[in-house]
Formats: structure tokens, sequence, C-alpha cells
């Protein structure tokens, strides 16, 4: 093992490692869009998880555990959104475009989900989450996943930075 190898560590270092010695551009890319999917599918099952657990299918939470499975779903969409931006800059970078999937996407709908799901933790918070949307906005042709990062990251930073 390489002292790069080794300071950065494990599968993770050895991967950026391996990403470093790449001689073309094409190795690379593919080689960054392998890393990211690999980390997406991880973090989608980390996010399969924490629903099931707070929608109550594994049994019920007692009050403390909620609190916790409840930060822990916050982190692991945090994660899920940078492993996105991952993604795209990686196809950027490398293919010179970011792959947009335009369909029909509610933002009334995106907007409600994304505060349903954030509204343990921004009562744990003492942070009132509200949005004032008419209720007959028209669907928009977008991409629905960047929709919800850009919704959630925007959620996100309501409940890091409000005092």
């Amino acid at each position: 093992m390489s002292f790069a190898s080794f300071a950065v560590g494990g599968l993770f270092g050895s991967a950026i490692v391996a990403l470093w010695r790449a001689r073309k551009d094409r190795n690379r890319e593919r080689y960054f869009s392998f890393l990211a999917h690999e980390l997406n599918t991880q973090v989608t099952g980390l996010q399969l998880t924490v629903e099931n657990l707070l929608s109550g299918v594994f049994g019920p939470l007692s009050d403390e555990h909620r609190k916790w499975v409840s930060a822990m779903e916050h982190r692991v969409d945090l994660l899920g959104c940078m492993i996105g931006d991952l993604r795209d800059v990686s196809h950027w970078e490398f293919g010179g475009k970011v792959r947009l999937m335009a369909e029909p996407t509610s933002l009334l709908e995106t907007v409600e989900r994304e505060l349903a799901r954030l509204a343990y933790t921004a009562a744990r918070s003492k942070i009132g989450l509200d949005a004032q949307l008419p209720k007959d906005l028209p669907e928009v042709s977008v991409d629905p996943y960047r929709l919800k990062r850009v919704v959630s990251s925007i959620l996100h930073n309501v409940l890091k930075f409000a005092e």
C-alpha cells in the first residue's frame, strides 16, 4: 500500500489514489462516475432504512430514538445531495455536460414533501418551516431529482442558519 493510499485511508483512499494515477481522462471519467454511483447506492440504502424506521415498518420508535433517527435522516439527505453534486461535477468536468431528465413536476408537491420530511427536525430545533405557495401552481418541466435537491438544500440552510 502506498503512503498516499494509507494517508487518505481505506477503500475511499484507495479509490482516490487510483483516480489520481489514471493516465487518460476517459479512465478518470469512468472511475469517478463509478465512485459516485457506488456512493449513491449506499446512501440510497441508508435513506430507505431511515424512512422505514421513521414510518414504523420495524416497529414503534421511542421519542428519544425518533430524535436520533431524524438527525440521521437529515445527515444522510445532505450526503445524498453532495453525492448528486459530485456526480454532476464529474459529468460536467469529464463529459462537458450534465444530463437533465425534464418532466412535468409539481413545485408545490416537492416543497410540501420536503417540509413534511424535515418537520420533526425543525420542531426539535424550535424552528417553524412553512411555505406559502399558491395551491394552483401549474406543473413545470424540470428534472425532479434536481428540484428536490435545490428545495432540500434551501430548507437545510434555513435550519442550519436560523437563529
